[in-house]
Parts: C-alpha cells; sequence; structure tokens
C-alpha cells in the first residue's frame, strides 16, 4: 500500500531525474571544453561521456542513501520523542531529558558544521583551509571535495531545528523554553554565514521561522525578531557596494545592458524564446556561451527556455 512516505520518496526521486537531465541538457554545447572527452568511440563510451558519468553516479549514491535513510528509526537515533517539563515534573525527568536530548549526534554535527564556517572567518586559518571559487574564498577543499560549509549548516539547522521542535511541542509557545534556543542557534548560523553569503543567511533565516510557526510558535514572539532581521538586510544591503549594485540591477537591467545588466537580459531573452511550449530539449541557444553558469546559478532560464512555460 501506498504510504505518505513513499510518495515523498517518490517526488524526491523525480526531481533528482528532471535535476539531472536538465544539468546535462544545458551542460551540452558543440564547443568543446578544455580537458573534456568524447568518451572512447564506442556508442557506451559517447553516452557516458555525454551524460558525464560522475553525476550519474552521485545521483546513483544519493537515491541509495535516501533508501537506506528510510530505514533507520529516527526517534531512537536522535532521541525525538516529546518530552513534557510541565511543573509536576521532578527533577530527574529534567535531567534525564536534558542529557538524553543534548547527547543527539545532531547537535554534534551542528556544532562541527559551525566550527567550520567560524574558521573561515579566521584570516589565517582561512587562507590554508579555505577555497576561492569566482572570488569568494568560503569553500573548502578537501582532497578531491569541496564544499561550502554554509551548505552544511543549512542542512544540519533544518534537522535541529525539526528536533527541537518534536520534543518541545507542549512548551513551543512559552519564550524561554521553547521558542529561544533555536533563535538563538539560528542568529549564531545566520551571523556566521551573513558576511559571505547574504542569500542563504536569508535562506535559514525564512525556513526556520516556518519550521518554527509549524511547530508551535507564537506568532506575536516572532514579530520582533522578523522585523529585525529584515531591517538588518536591508542595512547590508545598502551599506555592501556590490550588493546595492544587485538591487539597482535588478530594478532596471537595461542601464547597462552590455555590464552589469548582461546576464538578467539574457536570462529573460531565454524565458522568451521558450514561450508557452519551449524549444524542446537540447535545443537551447542561450546556453551555447550566452549565459553563465548555465548548469547551477542560471540553470532555470534553460529549462524554461527549453521545456516552455510548464517546464518552468
Amino acid at each position: 500500500m501506498l504510504r505518505p512516505a513513499h510518495v515523498i520518496q517518490c517526488c524526491a526521486v523525480a526531481l533528482l531525474a528532471i535535476g539531472v537531465l536538465m544539468v546535462h541538457s544545458a551542460g551540452a554545447s558543440v564547443y568543446p571544453q578544455a580537458g573534456e572527452s568524447a568518451g572512447d568511440g564506442t556508442l557506451l563510451g559517447g553516452v557516458l561521456a555525454f551524460f558525464k558519468l560522475r553525476t550519474i553516479v552521485y545521483a546513483g549514491v544519493a537515491v541509495a542513501v535516501m533508501l537506506l535513510a528510510s530505514r533507520i528509526n529516527v526517534r531512537e537515533m536522535f532521541s525525538i520523542r516529546p518530552i513534557y517539563l510541565g511543573p509536576d515534573a521532578t527533577m530527574m525527568e529534567r535531567a534525564r531529558g536534558f542529557f538524553r536530548g543534548w547527547c543527539s549526534p545532531l547537535w554534534w554535527f551542528m556544532a562541527f558544521s559551525l566550527a567550520l564556517m567560524a574558521a573561515l572567518m579566521i584570516p589565517g586559518l582561512r587562507e590554508v583551509i579555505g577555497h576561492e571559487v569566482n572570488g569568494a574564498r568560503r569553500w573548502i577543499k578537501a582532497g578531491p571535495l569541496s564544499f561550502q560549509p554554509s551548505e552544511l549548516v543549512k542542512w544540519v539547522i533544518v534537522l535541529a531545528v525539526a528536533w527541537w521542535c518534536s520534543r518541545r511541542r507542549f512548551v513551543m509557545h512559552r519564550f524561554w523554553h521553547g521558542l529561544f534556543p533555536p533563535l538563538l542557534l539560528m542568529a549564531v548560523a545566520c551571523g556566521l554565514i551573513v558576511d559571505q553569503d547574504l542569500g542563504t543567511a536569508a535562506l535559514i533565516g525564512l525556513v526556520v521561522t516556518c519550521m518554527l510557526i509549524a511547530g508551535g510558535a507564537r506568532w506575536w514572539q516572532l514579530g520582533g525578531f522578523a522585523a529585525a532581521g529584515i531591517a538588518g538586510l536591508v542595512v547590508l544591503i545598502i551599506t555592501t557596494p556590490y550588493r546595492m549594485q544587485r538591487m539597482v540591477t535588478f530594478l532596471d537591467p537595461w542601464a547597462d545592458p552590455l555590464g552589469t545588466g548582461y546576464h538578467p537580459i539574457q536570462s529573460m531573452l531565454a524565458f522568451a524564446q521558450g514561450g508557452l511550449q519551449g524549444s524542446g530539449l537540447g535545443q537551447s541557444i542561450q546556453k551555447h556561451l550566452y549565459i553563465p553558469e548555465d548548469t547551477t546559478d542560471f540553470i532555470y532560464p534553460i529549462i524554461a527556455e527549453e521545456l516552455g512555460l510548464p517546464g518552468a
């Protein structure tokens, strides 16, 4: 019998399949890239060269990990059992709930990811472990692997806040016992990230706020903090020249069509060329050196151009 968990898994696999397909469609080019091979001359070699075997392997590993994780008893592993700390709770019950909860592996993962973010802010250490990509040194490279600690924080904080809301569901309406700890965690995470990646920090703040509301927090308790967060975002944008330039470009990209407005204009052109029906899978024109980062940051215009409005 099909259960809700199966529906979620099917949705995840479908999104992954669409993502892999469009990444390879956007990356297909008539211009040979440096170090790129056309395969070993066989049909299989050509197919593997087109689909770039590494992405296929990563997708397969991701599905395998998802299926394995679905068999784990998350409630036991992360001690996700609701606790009631009412006025009649004994000191022993409070102590048992505290130590059992804070020994959860989630908090070790959270501390590790935040420590990596903090390490990138230390000048001497940042040059040693940091890896620069497109002018930003917010990556860590360990052998063949490179990743952004902010991405690790983004994943783990969702699990940590969900864990907290599950265990404290009876007291989430109380500020100090329910709402304050996850708010403090969000503030620390966003504070470490915001200087390097404002977009990720804003996303974390928005997602955590929505999770706290779903977990039982009161709207009026979050209102003041939300207003302060929005005001902080405005100040960070106004006081940082390149962020302010992005806002100006967003409002009027045609003011500098060959400079800062080039990428937005080319992206909108991809949408216009796709129209309602799209130009067809693999038939994008904009991916041929018109739009940069066509397999990552700017893949959405390519999807709209090839698959049209329904695909977008």
